[in-house]
């Protein structure tokens, strides 16, 4: 699937929930350094060459996606900063 085609089906199921009386927020969690990211995944060595590439380039289509779409998410935290203890609160 093209990112494009990808960009599509993410953002219309979105809008529709946020043109909905539901009124739902969007938290974009994502990691600001790819390369930390990359490592990470690495390093836990349960996932394959095929996964770490398609998670890098998720994290490339939505950082695109908020910056061509200011104000879609609601809020961004950085996935590198996020501890369990967030978690368990």
């Amino acid at each position: 699937m093209c990112r494009q085609t990808q960009n599509w089906f993410v953002s219309q199921g979105v809008l529709t929930l946020k043109n909905s009386h539901l009124e739902p927020r969007y938290v974009l969690v994502m990691p600001l350094s790819a390369a930390a990211h990359e490592a990470r995944m690495r390093e836990r060595s349960v996932y394959t060459d095929a996964q770490v590439h398609a998670a890098l380039q998720r994290v490339d289509m939505y950082s695109e996606y908020n910056r061509n779409h200011p104000g879609f998410f609601d809020m961004m935290i950085n996935s590198g900063e996020i501890s369990q203890q967030h978690f368990l609160r």
